[in-house]
């Protein structure tokens, strides 16, 4: 997992022959299984959070739930191998960003960005705030 989430500085990394196997084991444990349990208790804190109340999922009542952002980054962090969200968003929403590299160093932008406008660091990973930066 850590070769996955952060390549670089992986002490264990696998041997060329290796790779496909070792993708393979991420997307079936990681990608569907972890993603799948993490799904689950999202829905039951969102069944909580609405009383049982059926409610569309969506950015805008995502604070509704009591659950920090990073939560809701999660699944994307795993999916796309990478400890940052914006990172993340990057890859999966712009066309020309496609490298983690490339997505963690533009990310770093977003932070200067939200960082000289927000001052709650639970709004720094709010989806809305980087979607509207992405779209800027």
């Amino acid at each position: 997992m850590h070769w996955w989430l952060d390549p670089t500085k992986a002490t264990k990394q696998p041997k060329p022959t290796q790779i496909s196997k070792w993708h393979s084991y991420i997307s079936q444990n990681f990608g569907y299984r972890f993603n799948w349990g993490l799904g689950s208790i999202i829905a039951l804190a969102i069944d909580e959070a609405f009383g049982g109340e059926l409610v569309e999922s969506s950015l805008e009542n995502w604070s509704q739930t009591g659950l920090p952002w990073i939560v809701f980054w999660m699944k994307e962090l795993i999916v796309w191998g990478t400890l940052d969200p914006v990172a993340a968003y990057l890859l999966a929403k712009v066309e020309d960003v496609t490298t983690r590299k490339q997505a963690e160093e533009l990310a770093q932008t977003y932070y200067q960005y939200i960082s000289e406008r927000q001052t709650e660091v639970n709004e720094h990973l709010n989806a809305i705030n980087i979607k509207n930066w992405v779209e800027q």
